[in-house]
C-alpha cells in the first residue's frame, strides 16, 4: 500500500466510525473504553516515565508518531518541551489540532506525513502508539525512513500482538523487526502486559547506541 493510498484508507475509517467512538477500539461501551484507556494511560505513566528518567530526562522535542485525533497529546506534551503530532489521515489531524487549542502552557505542532517528509523536525525523542502494526511491510519501512529522519535519540513504541496471527503483517511485529528497522538503536522489549482481548501490549524502547552513556542521569 502506497501513502496516497493509506491515506485514504484511514480517511474512510474516520469517517465511517466517527472521531472517538467508543467501537473504535473494539469496546462497546463508554465504560469499558473509559477503564482501558485509563489502565493504558497508568501503563504509559509508568513505563514512559522510567525511560525517560533513565535515558536523559525531558526530551527538547518528542514527536508521536500516527497521533491521531490527540487522544496521548496531553499526556506527552507535558513531558516535552514541544510536542510533534504527525498522522496519515486528514480527519484525526483536525481533531488533533483543535485539541491543542484547548491546552495553555504546552508547546505543540501537528503536521501531516507529507508535511515531515517534505521537512522533518530534530526530534529527541520519537514516541508512537498501536501504529506501525497496521502498515505492511512496504509501508513499515516507508514509516521507519519517515522517523530515522528526525534522527530521534530515543525511541518508546507500544505495539499489541494478537496470538492467533501470523509474526508478520498486520500483527505481530516481532522485536527482531523493530530491531531491523532501527539498527543504530539498542532496542530491547521493556515492558509487556495482556489485554483484556487477549492481545499482548509491548514496548520496545531503546537509545541510539552513539549516545548511550553520553546524557544517562547521574544518581
Amino acid at each position: 500500500m502506497k501513502r496516497a493510498e493509506q491515506a485514504e484508507h484511514w480517511r474512510r475509517e474516520y469517517n465511517r466510525h466517527g472521531p472517538r467512538v467508543v467501537g473504535w477500539s473494539g469496546y462497546t461501551t463508554a465504560d469499558e473504553y473509559l477503564q482501558e484507556t485509563l489502565r493504558a494511560s497508568q501503563f504509559f505513566r509508568r513505563t514512559l516515565d522510567r525511560f525517560i528518567y533513565r535515558s536523559g530526562g525531558r526530551p527538547d522535542v518528542l514527536l508521536d508518531y500516527g497521533c491521531g485525533y490527540g487522544r496521548y497529546l496531553l499526556f506527552l506534551a507535558t513531558r516535552a518541551g514541544e510536542y510533534v503530532g504527525v498522522d496519515i489521515a486528514e480527519p484525526a489531524l483536525a481533531l488533533a489540532r483543535e485539541t491543542c487549542r484547548n491546552f495553555v502552557g504546552v508547546r505543540t505542532r501537528i503536521m501531516s506525513v507529507e508535511e515531515l517528509a517534505a521537512d522533518p523536525p530534530s526530534a529527541d525523542m520519537v514516541f508512537s502508539n498501536v501504529c506501525l502494526q497496521h502498515n505492511d511491510d512496504a509501508m513499515f519501512a516507508d514509516a521507519a525512513a519517515l522517523i530515522k529522519s528526525t534522527h530521534p535519540r530515543r525511541l518508546w513504541m507500544h505495539e499489541q500482538s494478537d496470538p492467533t496471527q501470523a509474526t508478520t503483517g498486520c500483527w505481530g511485529r516481532s522485536l527482531e523487526r523493530f530491531r531491523a528497522s532501527f539498527p543504530d538503536h539498542d532496542l530491547t522489549e521493556t515492558d509487556r502486559i495482556a489485554g483484556p482481548d487477549g492481545r499482548w501490549h509491548s514496548v520496545f524502547s531503546g537509545v541510539r547506541r552513539a549516545t548511550m552513556t553520553s546524557r544517562v542521569p547521574r544518581k
